[in-house]
């Protein structure tokens, strides 16, 4: 049941996602692919593991990634706001493209299941 919700979820996100890129686009912003596109596949990768009960690679891959994800939540939250005011970006320009951000807080919940609280995906031999 919760894997249904899951998967609804990574739709809309995937949808808002590509929403958000054309929108990008509209502004003249031509989108450059980086390490944090690189961070977000994978973290998909372990939501797909999650919704499916599939063992991905490994366990110990998956709680390293988790607390990554910590730190590129704080680069997220913290840091790049800090880069948008010293590059004169006013603060509502900045408040709004953190906006973009708050959808993507439950990709972080969902590899922290995935890593940590998924006992039956990781104990199975057959998974």
């Amino acid at each position: 049941m919760k894997s249904k919700y899951w998967l609804i979820y990574l739709a809309f996100y995937l949808a808002f996602d590509i929403w958000s890129l054309l929108k990008l686009n509209e502004f003249n912003e031509p989108h450059s692919f980086s390490i944090t596109d690189i961070f977000y596949i994978i973290i998909f990768v372990s939501i797909l593991g999650l919704i499916f009960q599939k063992k991905i690679i490994n366990e110990l891959f998956w709680r390293i990634i988790s607390w990554v994800s910590i730190i590129f939540i704080i680069h997220t939250w913290v840091i790049m706001p800090m880069i948008y005011l010293d590059d004169n970006i006013e603060w509502r320009a900045v408040g709004f493209i953190q906006l973009f951000a708050i959808p993507s807080l439950p990709l972080f919940i969902g590899l922290y299941i995935y890593a940590w609280r998924s006992r039956e995906i990781w104990k199975s031999p057959n998974k």
